[in-house]
């Protein structure tokens, strides 16, 4: 079963999962337990990927084949969503699918692959751009200040499109303060409040004598200063890099102290815990919320976490399902000083 994306509805509170079979679940949050089968890709493709916009009723899925499927879904009473229509249905024939995303108005779809990026109208049922692929692949993520713009987030820069149409919207914007890094671009997080960028940096370099983990360090980047300065530099949140011994990013939520938000993180020691990232740098303090069992983390399988609306977190690994109520509420600071 592979986790890829949590939805929670407004009415009801909801989450899907792609399965190894092709499948796209709901299951209800409150409980736990699996509500319906909402569609199906090919029987021996597994879910890549889904996007999710409650508004328009979208669900986007891509699988292992290439397959990509924008749905249209509505409120059912009894299982809470249904398939109403397929929108948009597409093979990529020997591309391989490495990211799909949505523009926040579920009109557009971007894919990026091997070889191109492909701009979708999903209204319209076409192809409306695409941009050759001549380095490695990068993540694309949507500007949480600027819903007219998708970014490409490069190691040195950051180059920002506009929606419609994949044109440059500005000058690329170069990246300071992660040149002896390796950016883990599987797990960031954005922040609506303040417009940041949340990330991990891991060394380039072996592990330190001793130590069984590169050097890393937790990160941000304003992206409020776009197109207001050629250059952005990388905050570093701790003074000593291996402060939080963290193993990836959960996601931000808002604060119960303040106007702002927290970051919740998973550490390699099995620890959920969170800094507020509007309190100024380096931090001195970090919080430890709770412990995931300690027979969750052997095994080969990764786990994946998901933090809801309502302050609740998902712990995904194997077949396995776990919703912490309230589990934000346990607090301990944690002095790093």
């Amino acid at each position: 079963m592979n986790s890829k994306w949590i939805v929670e509805g407004r009415v009801g509170s909801w989450y899907w999962i792609g399965n190894d079979h092709g499948g796209v679940v709901v299951y209800d949050l409150s409980t736990g337990k699996r509500k319906c089968e909402l569609y199906k890709h090919a029987r021996n493709c597994s879910i890549r990927s889904i996007e999710w916009n409650e508004d328009a009723g979208i669900v986007s899925t891509a699988d292992t084949a290439s397959r990509l499927q924008v749905v249209k879904i509505v409120k059912d009473a009894a299982k809470g969503w249904k398939k109403s229509a397929v929108v948009f249905d597409e093979r990529l024939n020997e591309q391989v699918i490495r990211q799909q995303l949505l523009n926040p108005d579920a009109t557009r779809v971007l894919v990026a692959t091997s070889k191109w990026i492909l701009l979708y109208d999903v209204v319209k049922k076409k192809r409306v751009s695409e941009l050759e692929v001549h380095a490695q692949w990068w993540p694309w993520i949507n500007h949480p200040l600027r819903p007219d713009l998708v970014l490409l987030l490069e190691h040195s820069a950051i180059h920002a499109f506009k929606w419609d149409n994949l044109e440059t919207a500005m000058p690329p914007v170069k990246l300071t303060g992660q040149e002896e890094y390796d950016i883990d671009y599987k797990h960031y997080a954005t922040s609506e409040q303040g417009g940041r960028l949340l990330m991990k940096f891991v060394s380039s370099q072996p592990a330190p004598p001793g130590s069984a983990h590169k050097t890393h360090h937790l990160s941000t980047l304003d992206l409020s200063l776009l197109g207001k300065s050629t250059i952005l530099h990388f905050t570093h949140h701790f003074v000593d890099p291996n402060t939080l011994d963290i193993d990836f990013i959960i996601g931000t939520t808002p604060s119960v102290f303040n106007q702002g938000s927290i970051l919740l993180f998973f550490t390699k020691r099995g620890w959920i815990c969170s800094i507020d990232i509007d309190q100024p740098v380096p931090q001195e303090t970090y919080i430890r919320h709770f412990f995931v069992p300690s027979h969750w983390l052997s095994g080969t399988e990764s786990i994946m976490a998901r933090v809801t609306r309502k302050r609740d977190v998902l712990v995904v690994q194997r077949d396995e399902i776990a919703v912490f109520k309230n589990a934000l509420d346990q607090v301990e600071y944690v002095n790093v000083r």
